[in-house]
């Protein structure tokens, strides 16, 4: 009797063992509703996979892309909560993001402000331009004709502006590469402001002074006054009383702190900061012909400011300005190297060349030397 009462109770446990305390519930999900047209959604740690928006998480960081002309640009990203006060999955509706691009104007409108779901800081992408040095923050923003120098505080938002590769004001801000896209993108971290705009904010407005591109051409006569953006490597002409003069930008660190730029008049290569002036005697006739101002240096851009000094009149007769003798006061993180080529007078290429016949002559005589005192000792 034992053994059959062991033998039912045997059978029972072994029954439960394989057949599990019964079915598992899956665990609910949640999901995004109520998208903007045109709008997609990424998961952040997944920029480049599609996804359905379900989650059984409570939270997720969601990057939003704006579908303009079938493609999909990164606009900016923001943590979901996928949970309610009792954390039950609860839907996340979107149907009050803002989201909007002026690709020609360099603007971008990310706005959360009014979609419960979404908590803590913004990351923002924004175009990465090689000819733009500097992008403008607008908390508050409501619409994308509201982004831009002097219209943000105008229409009650609080501008700051950044530089992406110098002052961020404690922003972090990341050059990224998009592939759905195939571009490289500013990614600006930690923002409350809720719209971008690419900016040369030197000169106050989007798209700033011309970039002189390789082989262009600052015409003087045209013009007694240039503002213009140069860059690192490229070589660009003067031109002054019909004649062109050839410079070139031959290095800007990468700190922005200094640049060396090389000037075919005189043949030398001379060092600036940011605030620095040079002068020119192009027409070789004892005075400064043209001034360039160093307006600000940002890696690996050069701005600047030419001007044609016009005569000054003293006791009724019109003279040039005299030329200037200027001991230049140099940053304290120049190399040695660059502070040597200034004082020489010469180029890279001169300096070099001088340096390698130095070598090779010490070479030569060494050798000699050498043999001379040989036979001197074999002598002995």
């Amino acid at each position: 009797m034992k053994f059959n009462l062991i033998l039912v109770m045997l059978f029972i446990f072994c029954s439960f063992v394989i057949a599990g305390p019964g079915p598992i519930e899956p665990e609910p999900l949640a999901q995004i509703i109520d998208e903007p047209a045109n709008t997609v959604q990424y998961k952040a740690n997944k920029p480049y996979t599609a996804w359905d928006g379900e989650t059984n998480k409570s939270n997720i960081t969601v990057l939003t892309r704006l579908d303009v002309g079938g493609i999909e640009y990164p606009t900016g990203q923001v943590n979901i909560n996928f949970r309610d006060l009792n954390d039950t999955p609860k839907n996340a509706s979107l149907a009050n993001l803002v989201v909007n691009l002026d690709l020609t104007n360099k603007k971008v409108l990310y706005h959360v402000s009014d979609v419960p779901a979404a908590s803590g800081n913004l990351d923002i992408y924004i175009e990465n331009d090689p000819d733009y040095n500097a992008i403008h923050i607008c908390e508050g923003a409501e619409l994308l004709a509201t982004i831009g120098d002097e219209l943000c505080a105008a229409n009650g938002g609080t501008p700051k502006t950044i530089f992406p590769r110098g002052d961020t004001k404690g922003y972090t801000v990341t050059s990224v590469h998009d592939p759905l896209t195939n571009k490289d993108y500013w990614k600006v971290e930690g923002l409350s402001g809720t719209g971008l705009q690419l900016f040369n904010i030197l000169f106050g407005g989007a798209g700033g002074p011309d970039t002189i591109e390789e082989g262009g051409t600052l015409d003087l006569d045209e013009d007694v006054e240039k503002e213009y953006v140069s860059k690192e490597n490229i070589e660009y002409f003067v031109r002054f009383e019909e004649k062109d003069y050839r410079f070139v930008v031959n290095y800007v660190d990468s700190e922005s702190q200094y640049a060396s730029i090389y000037s075919h008049e005189g043949d030398y290569s001379f060092i600036v900061s940011k605030g620095d002036e040079e002068l020119f005697d192009f027409n070789k006739d004892g005075t400064s012909d043209v001034r360039l101002n160093i307006i600000e240096l940002d890696y690996p851009h050069v701005y600047a400011e030419l001007l044609v000094i016009e005569p000054k009149k003293e006791q009724g007769i019109f003279e040039r300005s005299e030329k200037i003798d200027r001991t230049r006061e140099y940053p304290s993180n120049i190399g040695i190297w660059s502070k040597f080529v200034k004082l020489a007078g010469g180029t890279w290429t001169q300096v070099i060349t001088f340096f390698v016949l130095l070598i090779l002559v010490v070479g030569f005589f060494g050798v000699i030397g050498w043999k001379l005192i040989s036979k001197i000792f074999n002598a002995n």
